[in-house]
């Protein structure tokens, strides 16, 4: 849980969050006698707060050091004090750090490397406010409250909100694993570190260097006193290893593992329930209709601010909703992936580097030269987004996306926290990535098989048809009942007349894909009529 908030301006001192989880809780804060700055948490947060002569520190989540232990907002404070900076490489877990600095008047913000912690910035014309969640901004928006229409653009064609950018112009997320420094002109400045070890050379690992690894991220995160544990457990190899170490990290004790699907015919919940009987772990199943969807949609965009992720994010909104009765700490194997090359547009790069295949980003897209918005919408000073080139190989493509951090990271801590747990993501652990950015391509993938190296690994501890189980997507059917639902939602919204059809989307375009929905579902046209319904969905909560 990351709920720090606060502000740099004259008059901002009456910020407070305004979220439906912020007001059951009795907002703690201190601000600076004399100077524009203020930090607060909220009451029932995992964190610490410090003041002491012209400086506060505000630590939230779960942040350590090297060896594992704790750092609070007293630690920061005196290493702060030392030398006028923080060496955010050193730190290690999931959190968020702001520091009220009076005596060089400045506000220092941080996150941890992956961006798993949200945090972000608003700029107003006299003040700048950061909060974990936007919402918090929206009292105070006004005309600030632009919409960023080359950033809705790019997530309407792809399903993602791009990095470092949010569906407001005046609202950003800090950029992670480094010092975002703000002066009081609101200029920013990045300070020390790195998000990860870039440009390292590449590293043969043994199969042990992968256990050590991953065993101590394990128990880096591992909950304290009486905290009960849980697990997101696919039918992957990904989130048995977790299961595994983790259950060896408890010392036998009890592990809840959760699996969400369309039921139980669903491959991964039938891969999950095996996973689970195989390591004796505490299951339970739940399953979605698309009708569903309707309740579940817009309660999954108002609880992370974010829409990318299509069905899978509802569906894991419901699976921690289940949850929030037995579990404390929520454990995912996410990101693994992204590190050791498990995706299939990994595999369409490596061939595509041995002149085998096109390079996904290269491939027609279904509507790409339709205009999504109404004529003359787009304001001519919003800022453009750079056109992204193909990578010319896996380990480009593996670097550049744990570099170009976007806030999808965010959206399964923000679930947990949402309904009062702490998420756990070992994969997502500086040592981790590290490595796996370090470990050659030949550890990773073949002509054969993908994430070579740990599947080596996991054929160690698991049983060998959970080792070798290929790579799945937990989401729902993409059939008849589907398209019923997509369609109703766009019938309904334009009915009601809703702000993203009557002022923003080209009727033309919604026109053009409802029409195909009709007779093509193709992963293509469902995710963009599933991008307006859910583009919809958040102008209902945020515009």
């Amino acid at each position: 849980m990351f709920e720090l908030y606060g502000s740099m301006g004259r008059g901002m001192f009456t910020f407070a969050p305004v979220s439906k989880v912020s007001q059951a809780c009795d907002g703690k804060g201190s601000r600076l006698t004399d100077s524009p700055f203020s930090i607060g948490r909220k009451g029932l947060v995992a964190g610490t707060l410090h003041q002491s002569e012209k400086l506060i520190v505000g630590v939230t989540g779960h942040c350590s050091d090297l060896v594992g232990t704790k750092v609070d907002a007293a630690d920061i404070a005196r290493r702060f004090r030392a030398d006028g900076t923080i060496d955010v490489s050193a730190l290690r877990g999931h959190f968020v750090i702001a520091i009220a600095d009076g005596l060089r008047g400045r506000l220092v913000l941080a996150r941890d490397h992956l961006g798993i912690a949200p945090l972000y910035v608003c700029h107003l014309a006299d003040g700048l406010l950061f909060s974990s969640e936007y919402k918090d901004f929206m009292p105070h928006l006004g005309q600030a409250g632009l919409l960023d229409y080359p950033v809705i653009e790019r997530y309407l064609r792809e399903g993602w909100t791009p990095a470092a950018r949010t569906f407001f112009r005046s609202i950003r997320p800090i950029a992670p694993g480094v010092l975002n420094v703000f002066d009081l002109h609101q200029s920013l400045t990045i300070e020390e570190g790195q998000t990860v070890l870039e440009a390292e050379p590449k590293v043969f690992f043994e199969i042990g260097d992968v256990e050590r690894t991953l065993d101590t991220a394990v128990r880096r995160h591992v909950g304290t006193g009486s905290q009960r544990h849980g697990l997101m457990l696919s039918g992957g190899v990904d989130s048995a290893l977790i299961a595994f170490l983790l259950k060896r990290a408890l010392g036998g004790g009890p592990l809840h593992s959760h699996t969400v699907g369309y039921g139980k015919d669903d491959p991964e919940v039938i891969g999950a329930r095996r996973t689970a009987a195989a390591l004796g772990l505490d299951h339970m199943e739940l399953f979605v209709d698309p009708e569903e969807l309707t309740d579940l949609l817009p309660a999954s965009i108002l609880a992370t601010e974010n829409i990318g992720g299509f069905d899978e994010y509802p569906c894991l909104y419901a699976m921690h909703q289940n949850a929030k009765e037995r579990v404390d700490v929520m454990f995912s194997g996410n990101f693994s992936d992204a590190i050791f090359g498990g995706m299939r547009m990994h595999r369409e790069v490596w061939e595509a580097s041995r002149g085998n295949g096109v390079a996904p980003h290269l491939k027609p897209r279904v509507f790409a030269a339709e205009p999504l918005f109404r004529a003359g919408l787009v304001a001519a000073d919003c800022q453009a987004l750079p056109e992204q080139q193909p990578p010319q190989n896996l380990s480009e493509a593996l670097t550049r996306f744990v570099l170009d951090r976007d806030e999808r990271m965010s959206m399964q801590s923000m679930f947990a926290h949402h309904f009062g747990m702490h998420a756990r993501m070992p994969y997502a652990d500086f040592d981790v990535v590290s490595l796996g950015l370090r470990m050659p391509e030949e550890q990773k993938i073949d002509a054969h098989q993908n994430k070579i190296l740990l599947r080596e690994f996991a054929a160690r501890c698991l049983p060998a048809e959970i080792a070798g189980r290929p790579k799945a997507i937990q989401q729902l059917k993409y059939d008849d009942r589907m398209r019923q639902w997509l369609l109703s939602r766009i019938t309904k919204f334009r009915k009601a007349n809703a702000y993203s059809f009557e002022q923003i989307l080209s009727e033309d375009y919604i026109d053009l894909v409802s029409g195909a929905l009709k007779n093509d579902l193709s992963d293509e046209v469902v995710h963009a009529a599933w991008n307006i319904v859910a583009f919809a969905y958040w102008c209902e909560a945020f515009a």
